[in-house]
This record gives structure tokens, sequence and C-alpha cells, in this order.
């Protein structure tokens, strides 16, 4: 999760928020499916 966290950091500091968002949304609908196994 660190690497993620620090991956997104690099995102918005580089301007690139977008992607960010995207990561953050991608990452939250992986939680999601694992946490309903």
């Amino acid at each position: 999760w660190e690497s993620v966290l620090l991956f997104v950091r690099n995102c918005i500091s580089n301007g690139s928020k977008e992607v960010a968002v995207a990561a953050i949304n991608c990452l939250q609908t992986t939680a999601l499916c694992h946490g309903s196994k």
C-alpha cells in the first residue's frame, strides 16, 4: 500500500491529478472486490 500511496503522491506533485484520481478509484474497486470475498 505504501508504494501505491507514493505513486499517487508523485502523480499529484507532477500535476496529473486525473491519473491519481483514476488510480484511487481503481484501488477502491479492487479493495471492495477483495473485501467482499
